[in-house]
């Protein structure tokens, strides 16, 4: 039995695996980061905040504000500082959930420029490293007026700063 064709084709599978590996590796090395989120969920909606906008997760008990409109839930405290709690389910289907304000909510304090507040959420997700090869936006969902990206797997990327700037115009 001739050993020497079996160990030339074995060397063939072996150099063309070599190349499949190669390819898979250079293609995920070309990939372009977006940006680091942490995701959030909100009304069934999956909204990804900029990691570097998120100050911390934690659940609030809120004073409501008399006479305030929707978005605006009410204010609550954290380490003597005050901020305002903002329930984005306002902007998604047009009117607020009812916040009973005895309990707790939880909440993402959120942070652009000296400004902060905070988001009302229903849960945590997790962190994220969101590509540029990840983008899709077929089903119109950048409508939104804050929503700068969205994946295939229907992943809202906020654009903290015109949150910002929108939470200012309804305000006033």
């Amino acid at each position: 039995m001739n050993a020497e064709p079996r160990q030339t084709k074995i060397e063939e599978i072996l150099k063309e695996r070599a190349k499949k590996l190669a390819q898979r590796k250079l293609q995920l090395d070309q990939r372009q980061l977006l940006i680091d989120v942490i995701v959030v969920a909100r009304s069934g909606v999956h909204l990804a905040l900029p990691m570097k906008c998120a100050r911390e997760v934690r659940r609030v008990k809120i004073t409501k504000i008399p006479g305030a409109r929707s978005p605006v839930e009410g204010l609550f405290q954290v380490r003597g500082e005050c901020h305002n709690l903002f329930d984005l389910h306002s902007f998604f289907f047009g009117q607020s959930q009812s916040l009973d304000h005895g309990d707790s909510t939880l909440a993402i304090i959120t942070q652009h420029r000296e400004r902060t507040l905070g988001l009302r959420i229903d849960e945590v997700i997790g962190p994220r490293t969101v590509y540029r090869d990840e983008l899709h936006d077929e089903g119109g969902q950048k409508q939104l007026p804050f929503v700068s990206e969205v994946t295939r797997d229907i992943l809202n990327i906020i654009d903290i700063g015109r949150l910002f700037d929108e939470l200012d115009s309804n305000a006033a």
